[in-house]
């Protein structure tokens, strides 16, 4: 049996795969079960990947049901105790598995394990996060307060690898949730599980424009209410989490108001209500989320154009 699995879910990345199938098959660490699952491409995609004739690769059909279902199709779909996951529009240097292991054996009682990444952006530029969380002197190691660290995204869905049972203690990916969904699973695992980091550059993550908007509640604010509520969070370690997912809830209000939601708006508002998120942002939020719904929308329009015209002077 393959000492680790690992999952791509992919939708419509005909110009992509190639790219993140040739990383994964470029790692130094070849004893791997590769699991590929095409959630209903239409630009031939799953045609690409049956190209590739390695057989440690399996592609799985299905119906289009979004990333978190073809996440947990292949979460279903695996036979080892680590799964790694890789989005099909980013890639791994050819270490990356290795430091995965590594890890696991370095940290043996972590539920999930993540390496640096690096961010390649449309234009040309690359970004090296500055991961504030470690002492600067500090190479790897269990991270303390995850509910701190999170602010800097210490876990991207192509920089990481979760035990099976952890996966399967939390229910997998959120299915239905198509913003921050890798986001709510790396926080459900934080609440049950000690993470273990490494500063070593192991993926790419290529940044592509994506307009994604919440329609209501993020699922990672209601996955941090619900723990708080459960008494599942240490007490000193509830305001760090409660300051961490007031920016989301921030944000979704935003989307509520542009979207005439001024009721869910304001409920996110108050649940933001007493953390750093109480700024001159989120006054004009709250001030907005009391005019009429008829006219939020587009007085909110009208707020982002004159601070985008602002900007330019």
């Amino acid at each position: 049996m393959p000492i680790i699995s690992i999952v791509i879910p992919v939708y419509n990345k005909t110009e992509y795969i190639k790219r993140a199938l040739r990383s994964v098959f470029s790692q130094t660490v070849t004893d791997f079960a590769l699991l590929v699952v095409d959630d209903g491409s239409t630009d031939g995609g799953g045609a690409i990947v049956s190209g590739f004739t390695d057989p440690r690769l399996k592609l799985i059909r299905q119906e289009n049901q979004g990333v978190c279902a073809a996440r947990n199709t292949g979460i279903a779909a695996s036979r080892t105790d680590l799964i790694a996951f890789l989005d099909a529009d980013d890639e791994w240097y050819p270490q990356f598995l290795e430091t995965i292991l590594r890890l696991k054996e370095k940290f043996p009682r972590a539920g999930a394990y993540a390496t640096a990444y690096k961010i390649f952006y449309t234009d040309g530029s690359v970004k090296e996060p500055d991961f504030q969380f470690f002492p600067a002197e500090q190479q790897d190691g269990i991270i303390d307060n995850y509910f701190k660290a999170a602010p800097f995204i210490p876990v991207s869905s192509s920089s990481v690898a979760v035990r099976k049972n952890v996966l399967e203690e939390i229910g997998g990916f959120p299915i239905g949730e198509t913003n921050g969904e890798d986001l709510d699973t790396w926080l459900k695992v934080a609440i049950r599980h000690p993470i273990a980091w490494t500063r070593e550059w192991g993926a790419i993550w290529h940044n592509e424009p994506r307009a994604r908007y919440w329609t209501g509640e993020p699922q990672l604010s209601k996955t941090a209410r619900r723990a708080i509520e459960e008494g599942m969070i240490p007490a000193d370690k509830i305001k760090d989490l409660q300051e961490y997912v007031a920016g989301c809830q921030l944000r979704a209000a935003k989307h509520c108001l542009e979207g005439g939601k001024r009721d869910i708006a304001l409920q996110l508002l108050e649940y933001a209500r007493g953390t750093r998120s109480l700024s001159r942002e989120w006054w004009e939020c709250w001030w907005l989320a009391r005019i009429p719904n008829n006219l939020t929308p587009r007085l909110w329009k009208s707020l982002r154009k004159i601070k985008q015209i602002m900007k330019q002077f």
